[in-house]
């Protein structure tokens, strides 16, 4: 994907930081706030250490430093990761779309930065394609793996359809290895929702 903006004004420099591996891109603040809370957060605070900074040093000094772009870290996310989220974000064409290969990025990276959209499209293919997952731990359709990552987000409605194709499979496979970490509100589904026997979950 070529990167279409960053060019004009009103934009941070958001430095990446993912496996000691260091790089930076430009985005407009502007989507940056209006896309996640977290990032919207993260920019107030800088604005405001920005504007107490300025208010104390001398006129030469702020003169210099404007053309200087404000950098926002990004740890724990590489330069990739927010490029595939990016494209979400912005009014790009051809319109970019999921699928099994940027799901679990889109999940992981909106839900760190609380990027909704991206969650939301993220939500609306696992629950078109849950038909498609299987009970394999070597399958890119592993079920757990993705009712996993989904709880993790807080997808309700994705998260059921993944376990709702989980008990179609196998209900049997709903043992504690498998579920640990689950909310429990996922699990309540699971185990009331879909009739399992409570002595199910101490089998390993």
């Amino acid at each position: 994907m070529t990167w279409p903006y960053g060019h004009q004004s009103g934009h941070h420099e958001l430095v990446v930081d993912k496996d000691s591996t260091k790089d930076t891109l430009k985005a407009h603040s502007s989507i940056l706030q209006l896309s996640s809370q977290v990032l919207a957060h993260a920019l107030e605070l800088q604005s405001t250490t920005t504007t107490t900074s300025s208010s104390s040093s001398s006129s030469s000094s702020s003169s210099s430093s404007s053309s200087t772009l404000r950098q926002l870290p990004l740890p724990g996310t590489s330069k990739a990761d927010f490029l595939t989220v990016a494209q979400f974000l912005y009014p790009i064409a051809p319109l970019p779309k999921v699928g099994w290969e940027n799901l679990e990025v889109l999940l992981v990276e909106g839900r760190k930065w609380d990027i909704q959209v991206v969650l939301a499209h993220a939500a609306e293919f696992l629950q078109a394609n849950a038909s498609s997952l299987d009970l394999s731990p070597t399958s890119p359709h592993y079920a757990f793996k993705w009712l996993q990552l989904a709880d993790a987000a807080g997808l309700t409605d994705a998260c059921k359809a993944c376990a709702d194709r989980i008990v179609a499979l196998d209900r049997s496979s709903c043992v504690s290895s498998n579920t640990q970490g689950l909310s429990p509100q996922t699990l309540a589904y699971l185990l009331e929702m879909r009739h399992i026997s409570p002595s199910i979950w101490l089998l390993r």
